[in-house]
């Protein structure tokens, strides 16, 4: 009797704490998902990172939830909304604003949205507001696109507006800080290469705020760069800023000056030719710094340089100076020779001037010799040779071969020096013609509900492919893919922006800011610190992912629309899986030897490891990012998850409560596997039974072990 009623205490317990985590699900995440069915972002008060999954239509009509004919009102700081390219719509109701920012909102970021058909489309009265990614002037347009309260700034990057003082209002001491996306693409003015390792700076012509970068493995630095200032007309009217674009690179300088960003939305590439501003380096092959006799005339002079040019040499300080004979053309190469049979008897400087084809100068360079006549007698006859004399120098000459095909811009050759057999690798640019980028930037990205795969290719953006998400009913477009809505649980996408200081105007106004913090971030996702089920309900020999993963699948059916009395009976028809036999299937793999090179120096490689997930989602299906610590990383995949641990060695296990997922997981990790070097490895797979009333035993009985041991120790 007492045996039942503690199960029965157990299970009322363990429903109470399932219901706290159903209600409180959102509070956990920090997340607000606004899907218009459930939670309607018209007339919302949004306190904390908020996204949309769904378009909002706010014009009184119950389309929505709430019915309201406003948008929603931003009233915590430092908070991101993320609208995921989906429309607000007014539908011209005179509803008063799409997106509204308090005054108590400092610090907000507002990013992918659609917003139209208000009296004001958004509404800023705090500081320091961010725009991005956004469209204000979508049809119907809005009677205001934007309203910026007095005394505070806002940044606009890459927005879509009509910049007019009626569609944009300014209100007294306010700044609008209109910026775009601006690419420097850097290149070898002599031979047309990118050239990486660039050092960029973007400088606003007449004030101190100096944006600076490098340039990438192809030529390319990235900048976010402020087009105008918009002020009303009491402060002086907008402000348009000029800019200088430099690049510097071992030697080479280039520069574009009074550079405008003329844009309305999107990226723009400036492209910068870097000239060559070293000389050429010389080396005097022959003569050497010896005496020859006249009898080795005529002498045969040789000089190399380190890259293509002309030389010419004198032996009288230039008053007479003579061409060599290159060895890729009569004047022009890496290798030159001449000779001269008329030098007379005497001292002299060989003087070398080589010029490369940036027309830089190297006059630097002599050696002296002396000429002298052969001593009486040295000139011996007959069988008996010639006396004493030092025998002509050889021509040497670089042997190049053919160029290689056109990669990326740039091709190369192999060149062979005729006197020593040293190699050398010339690399030239390729002849690209002009070109229409078709995407911003490398990688994957969403546009208009569209996912892309962009690359960097012969000097251009190309989109490589692309996937209509919005064709498909139940999918949205986020981080570059076509997401099932039914796999979304939490899916939070973070923007971290330099800081962007233009002049003495605004010492943070162009700071496009994402609160993180660094304590509780996973390969760049958003760890929050929340208790899990797992951390309050006793779960003996069951992993903890699968108690967390069961409160989370209640946890979305809540959020879904469950109503209480539903989510009652719900509840209710667990209460026979509390007293059978629960099955766990787990697929592991161990990489003890580091055969996969996962580890380096005792760390796992963030990209490698990166990779191989993405491959592993290729093969398996979706991973969304569930939960992490120091330890480990778990994602939710479909019917089970994954966890990742980050010591060594290299351990991934999946856990399953099906056979068949479980068989698909294993199939799927060792192709994945395979490809990354682990062939050898074995991947196991294992079933483990257990059931709740054993798990509240254990936890028990581990208890109990604790009081015994803890006696012992007292004595």
């Amino acid at each position: 009797m007492q045996k039942s009623q503690v199960i029965f205490g157990t299970f009322i317990f363990t429903l109470l704490i399932l219901t706290f985590a159903f209600y409180n699900f959102n509070k956990f995440t920090g997340l607000t998902v606004y899907d218009c069915a459930a939670t309607d972002f018209c007339g919302s008060t949004v306190t904390t990172d908020s996204s949309l999954t769904a378009s909002h239509t706010c014009d009184g009509s119950p389309i929505c939830a709430n019915s309201a004919s406003i948008g929603g009102t931003l009233s915590s700081p430092n908070i991101i909304m993320d609208c995921g390219s989906f429309i607000v719509d007014g539908a011209l109701v005179g509803g008063a604003f799409g997106i509204k920012v308090n005054n108590t909102a400092p610090n907000v970021i507002i990013k992918r949205c659609n917003v139209k058909a208000f009296v004001n489309s958004i509404n800023i009265s705090s500081n320091n507001v961010s725009l991005i990614d956004s469209i204000l002037n979508g049809a119907p347009a809005s009677t205001v696109e934007a309203w910026i309260n007095s005394s505070v700034n806002a940044t606009f990057l890459n927005v879509s507006f009509t910049d007019t003082s009626a569609k944009i209002v300014s209100s007294a001491g306010s700044n609008l800080f209109v910026q775009y996306y601006v690419i420097v693409n850097v290149t070898n003015n002599a031979t047309g290469a990118t050239i990486s390792g660039a050092n960029v700076s973007v400088n606003a012509t007449g004030l101190t705020g100096v944006l600076t970068g490098t340039s990438n493995a192809n030529g390319l630095a990235f900048f976010n760069v402020t087009e105008r200032v918009k002020r009303a007309a009491g402060d002086g009217g907008d402000v348009e800023l000029f800019y200088t674009v430099n690049a510097t690179s071992s030697g080479l300088y280039g520069v574009n000056n009074s550079y405008n960003v003329a844009i309305s939305s999107g990226t723009q590439m400036v492209n910068i030719f870097a000239s060559d501003t070293t000389p050429p380096s010389v080396t005097i092959v022959s003569p050497a710094n010896t005496s020859y006799l006249t009898t080795s005339l005529p002498l045969l002079f040789n000089v190399t340089l380190n890259e293509n040019g002309s030389v010419m040499y004198s032996l009288n300080n230039g008053v007479t100076n003579f061409s060599m004979t290159g060895n890729e053309s009569v004047l022009f190469g890496t290798g030159f020779n001449a000779s001269n049979g008329s030098i007379a008897v005497g001292s002299y400087v060989f003087s070398v001037y080589a010029n490369d084809t940036a027309g830089n100068r190297n006059d630097t360079v002599n050696v002296t010799f002396s000429v002298t006549a052969p001593a009486a007698g040295g000139g011996g006859g007959g069988d008996g040779g010639g006396g004493g004399g030092i025998s002509p120098q050889p021509i040497c000459v670089f042997n190049c071969g053919n160029w290689s095909d056109c990669v990326a811009g740039n091709q190369s050759r192999i060149c062979t020096y005729s006197c020593t057999g040293v190699q050398k690798t010339e690399i030239q640019g390729c002849v690209v013609t002009a070109c229409l980028n078709e995407c911003p930037f490398e990688g994957k990205s969403c546009s208009n509900g569209v996912a892309i795969d962009c690359k960097f290719i012969d000097g251009c953006f190309k989109v490589v492919s692309s996937e209509d998400c919005f064709a498909k009913d139940t999918s949205v477009c986020l981080g570059g893919s076509c997401i099932s809505c039914s796999s979304l649980l939490v899916n939070v996408t973070l923007y971290v922006g330099d800081n962007v200081s233009i002049g003495g105007i605004s010492d943070e106004s162009s700071r496009a800011r994402a609160y993180e913090d660094e304590n509780r971030t996973i390969f760049g996702f958003r760890v929050p610190n929340i208790p899990r089920p797992s951390d309050f309900i006793p779960h003996g020999n069951i992993p903890a992912g699968v108690v967390d993963a069961g409160a989370g699948v209640v946890a979305v059916g809540g959020i879904a629309g469950i109503s209480w009395i539903i989510w009652i009976w719900v509840a209710s028809l667990f209460l026979p899986l509390f007293l059978i036999k629960l099955r766990h299937y787990i697929v592991p793999v161990i990489d003890g030897g580091n055969a996969m090179e996962m580890f380096e120096d005792g760390r796992l490689k963030k990209q490698r490891t990166l990779l191989l997930l993405k491959e592993l989602k290729a093969h398996f299906g979706e991973f969304v990012f569930a939960d992490g610590s120091h330890e480990m990383a778990r994602y939710l995949v479909p019917r089970g998850f994954v966890e990742l641990r980050f010591d060594e060695p290299f351990v991934l296990t999946g856990h399953f409560t099906t056979k068949g997922d479980a068989y698909l997981f294993k199939n799927a990790l060792r192709k994945v596997v395979n490809k990354f070097g682990g062939k050898d490895l074995k991947i196991f797979d294992s079933v483990e039974r257990a059931s709740i009333i054993e798990a509240w035993r254990a936890y028990f009985r581990n208890k109990k072990t604790d009081r015994e041991l803890k006696k012992v120790f007292r004595r």
